[in-house]
């Protein structure tokens, strides 16, 4: 199986199948389709799919990893 990529990820745990994404996006399944099959790079379209998921479209990206900041000081 292919990697999961993050988009394909969290529309799942949104309980969302593709054709519903895509209505709330705007674009055709297709494009959701092609979309989580080669991943998310482009912050705008990431921003486009988070408003439709309700997320940060950080998670959406491929190729970050999200920590929590580190303390610095004391």
């Amino acid at each position: 199986m292919d990697h999961e990529t993050n988009i394909r990820k969290m529309r799942r745990m949104c309980g969302l199948n593709q054709k519903e994404l895509a209505s709330k996006v705007g674009v055709s399944p297709t494009a959701v389709n092609i979309l989580e099959r080669k991943g998310c790079y482009d912050t705008r379209t990431a921003c486009k799919y988070a408003a439709a998921m309700n997320c940060n479209p950080l998670f959406l990206l491929e190729g970050l990893t999200i920590t929590q900041p580190t303390q610095q000081g004391a």
